[in-house]
């Protein structure tokens, strides 16, 4: 029963009580404050004889068996005569659909947000609901409007159109579940093109042009997106996909042979670099630290898979840069691709300066580290002039440094993340290295149990050290 209609029901028994003379008018007066019965005067609700709870639920029970009744009826009759309606009468029918959906679901959505009411947090998710079925018949309809006038859209032309719409109803809804969809859509909408996947091979072609330069509308676009709806998770998914996106745009560049081996700089410094730098007042007059520490870890964790390629011996025996490598065309080097790596420079040198105004870093000495990795992982071209053998050997030795440090910061601080962090960084370095050296499944299953018994002792150990159930006196 809802909370409303239960003070409407125990206002019309309270009021029988206190005419029984079962309760006094002080006790009266006493659960009519309390249950705020001059509330339900004031806002015009329904007389006392008219309610009946128990018939309001099935009657909305039956209304909505009924709506799914109807809507399979619909369907059932659009799919047998759908040929042989004239195609304006399909268009319109389906922006129709489209248009009443998105708006019914906005009015439930908006309803129940505004009043903050728990009688309409059931009507929020209806409301979600349909704005979320909204968003997929969008899809359908760009689909079917490509068919019925021949546009010949790839697959990776609808991704794009259909993200951009999501992007935009999560951005006038402030709807971080939309948002998040709409991103992914995007990376789909990208794998999709570098994988060949595309009908359309015409680098001239509009989503040809837009992957090349997806990545910082992804950034821009995503972490704004981010803030609006306060969402953890859409920052993260917009770090990710920039790094990705980045990294392969950039890889796909052609250059002069001599200075093909100076794109690793870039690439392995300017995505963690701006990650580790963003500052929230870029976009707002003043800080508001909704997401303290997390552009850090996620730059750290962005370095440590760098590293991680270093560690291994084929990524220097080959390019440094084949790992990346796309179905794309090369790309020429052009004045469009310098002014977008112009904005990225600047938006870092911009980030930079925010954090030195805004004081954000209050400890120096703990950012060192990362600077100090982030003109390592820049060195890769310099490291090709150095042997195999020492490149593997610094590396990996660099990783287990790590590893040792944070299992050492975790176990110092009783900080539970850092310490699993490097044991796990640590357990990983000794499989891949046995992985790597020897093909002798004998050895390598007791790797994988040593490395298991070690991570199992030391887990037990830093449990029962730092984590141990407190008990007080009143438990005895």
């Amino acid at each position: 029963m809802k909370f409303d209609d239960f003070r409407l029901q125990l206002r019309h028994e309270v009021q029988i009580w206190h005419d029984e003379g079962i309760i006094n008018t002080i006790q009266y007066q006493q659960l009519a404050t309390r249950y705020q019965f001059d509330y339900l005067d004031n806002n015009g609700e329904i007389k006392i004889s008219n309610i009946h709870p128990i018939r309001d639920t099935a009657n909305q029970w039956l209304i909505a068996l009924g709506g799914i009744a109807i809507g399979t009826g619909v369907i059932l009759f659009l799919t047998a005569s759908w040929h042989e309606l004239a195609r304006g009468f399909k268009v319109i029918l389906l922006l129709g659909i489209l248009i009443f959906i998105n708006s019914f679901g906005f009015l439930l959505w908006r309803k129940a947000l505004l009043s903050g009411s728990r009688k309409l947090s059931r009507k929020r998710l209806i409301g979600q609901g349909l704005i979320l079925l909204g968003f997929l018949i969008l899809g359908i309809n760009i689909v079917v409007i490509s068919q019925e006038f021949s546009l010949q859209l790839s697959l990776t032309q609808i991704y794009l159109l259909w993200a951009v719409g999501g992007l935009m109803m999560a951005y006038s809804l402030e709807f971080a579940c939309l948002a998040s969809i709409s991103l992914i859509l995007l990376g789909i909408a990208y794998w999709q093109q570098i994988n060949g996947f595309s009908e359309l091979i015409n680098l001239n072609s509009w989503d040809a042009i837009a992957i090349q330069y997806l990545h910082l509308p992804i950034w821009i676009v995503g972490v704004t997106l981010a803030y609006i709806c306060r969402s953890r998770w859409l920052f993260v998914i917009a770090a990710i996909l920039f790094t990705v996106i980045f990294t392969l745009n950039f890889q796909n560049i052609s250059l002069p042979a001599h200075l093909e081996s100076l794109k690793a700089i870039p690439i392995f410094i300017i995505p963690p670099i701006l990650i580790w730098t963003y500052n929230d007042a870029l976009f707002f007059s003043r800080n508001l630290n909704l997401f303290p520490g997390l552009q850090k870890k996620l730059s750290f964790w962005i370095l440590l898979i760098w590293l991680y390629l270093f560690s291994w011996q084929w990524f220097w025996l080959d390019s440094p840069l084949a790992i990346f490598n796309t179905y794309f065309r090369p790309i020429p080097l052009n004045i469009f691709l310098g002014i977008d790596f112009l904005i990225i420079l600047l938006l870092i040198s911009w980030q930079s300066w925010l954090i030195l105004r805004h004081q954000r870093i209050t400890n120096h000495w703990k950012n060192l580290p990362i600077l100090g990795l982030i003109i390592i992982v820049g060195s890769v071209p310099i490291w090709r002039y150095i042997s195999v053998e020492i490149a593997v050997t610094f590396f990996n030795s660099l990783l287990m440094g790590i590893g040792v440090a944070l299992i050492g910061y975790g176990g110092t601080w009783s900080k539970r993340l850092p310490f699993w962090n490097g044991i796990l960084l640590l357990g990983l370095q000794i499989i891949s290295r046995v992985w790597e050296y020897t093909d002798n499944l004998f050895l390598i299953s007791l790797n994988w149990i040593g490395c298991g018994l070690l991570i199992s002792i030391a887990g037990i150990w830093y449990e029962n050290r730092w984590h141990k159930p407190k008990i007080y006196a009143s438990d005895s």
